[in-house]
């Protein structure tokens, strides 16, 4: 990944981090924030993919630095370009994890083209370790949905969150992403 003058740029590499079973990652992230933040806080950038390849990737996440499974927020961009959210309870060392689902798929597409789409994710902190969560493309709300910390007398909690914004995904394929304009900004508390 590169910044320039006109935003990131994010490119093809391997994952060079421990652990995991992603192969490629170019990411960048924020600085720790406590799990019982409070208030709306909205990431928002212009972004543009191209590639001819048709392989799934995380966008986007909401990261309390766990290993071997997904982490409390994980925007993914299937094949067909629509959206989900993944999320997952971990319960121990390694891929011990129960997976779960925040909203449904998106009904628009993220493009591979190289066309520019406005992502917004708007994430409301409860005070709590919980968020609702708000993903729009071009002005229109994409998923909805609500992380509650686990109840599971085998999860382990989150100590901390933070914010990652790239590339993420299984295999390695061939790709660009831009991503310009790039904010993340605290908003007054009735924001939706």
């Amino acid at each position: 990944m590169q910044n320039t003058v006109d935003g990131w740029v994010f490119r093809t590499s391997a994952n060079y981090c421990t652990g995991g079973t992603f192969n490629q990652r170019a990411e960048i992230s924020t600085e720790n924030f406590p799990v019982n933040r409070t208030g709306n806080v909205l990431f928002s950038s212009h972004i543009s993919i191209t590639t001819a390849m048709q392989r799934e990737f995380s966008l986007f996440s909401i990261h309390d630095g766990r290993d071997g499974c997904a982490p409390p927020l994980q925007l993914f961009v299937r094949p067909d370009g629509r959206m989900y959210i993944a999320s997952a309870i971990k319960t121990g060392p390694g891929d011990s994890c129960i997976d779960q689902r925040i909203g449904g798929l998106s009904r628009d597409r993220i493009r591979r083209d190289g066309t520019e789409q406005f992502l917004e994710v708007l994430v409301r902190f409860d005070g709590a370790g919980g968020f609702g969560v708000s993903v729009s493309l071009d002005g229109v709300t994409q998923i909805s949905g609500r992380y509650a910390p686990p109840t599971n007398p085998n999860a382990i909690l989150s100590q901390r969150f933070y914010f990652k914004h790239g590339v993420y995904s299984k295999t390695v394929f061939d790709y660009v992403m831009r991503s310009r304009d790039m904010r993340v900004v605290s908003l007054p508390q009735d924001a939706s």
